[in-house]
């Protein structure tokens, strides 16, 4: 059986959500010449299980090719502008379709075609095409490796907010430092600030709740 290309899998996709105006999660196996379908739906609290539930059967199977679709929310903001938050958090969020390619040996593609709703009609944007795919759909990947993966990425987009938030910080109180202003009193009021960023991104963190 020739195999199914991520191409014919996004034109599908758009066709089915341009149709119906919604897209259920689905993931698409190949096991030997035929391709299994599953459609996906999960609480909060039963993700996790069912994420562990399908790893286990990929494995199971030896599958070797697998796709996951699906609608999701997409933030945008520029490194150090923001701690890290959900998309369906953001107020810059934009509704994406994610078409996954995930093999067993590396060598995945991801599809993100971004779109929005006019009246009835579902109007798509420009597409971008990634081979370097970081996802927590990739069963393929050590459970582990991939919550570390994750928590990596929530530090450093964490950290490059509260490294810009002190350069700010720095040029605010320069003419208080320059001017010889009482250093104990500087020091607090730096301190404070620094609270201040901090408690930001706690609040954000609350926010967000579950990361997956």
């Amino acid at each position: 059986m020739k195999q199914i290309s991520i191409e014919k899998i996004r034109d599908i996709a758009k066709a089915c959500l341009e149709k119906t105006k919604q897209y259920r999660p689905q993931l698409m196996l190949e096991i030997g010449d035929r391709i299994e379908i599953m459609v996906l739906g999960w609480e909060d609290a039963t993700k996790e299980k069912m994420m562990d539930s399908l790893r286990e059967y990929i494995q199971s199977k030896n599958i070797q090719r697998y796709f996951m679709i699906m609608e999701a929310w997409m933030s945008k903001v520029d490194k150090g502008e923001s701690p890290y938050i959900r998309a369906t958090n953001s107020k810059n969020r934009e509704e994406i379709l994610v078409i996954n390619e995930f093999c067993k040996d590396g060598n995945n593609k991801q599809i993100i075609i971004p779109f929005y709703r006019e009246n009835d009609n579902i109007k798509f944007g420009e597409e971008t095409c990634e081979s370097k795919v970081a996802s927590l759909w990739n069963f393929y990947l050590e459970k582990e490796g991939v919550d570390e993966r994750f928590d990596n990425l929530v530090k450093n987009i964490d950290n490059s907010f509260i490294e810009k938030q002190a350069k700010i910080l720095s040029n605010k109180f320069r003419h208080k430092f320059e001017s010889g202003y009482d250093r104990n009193k500087l020091t607090e009021e730096i301190i404070e600030e620094m609270n201040k960023i901090k408690r930001k991104v706690d609040e954000k963190r609350i926010e967000d709740g579950n990361k997956i």
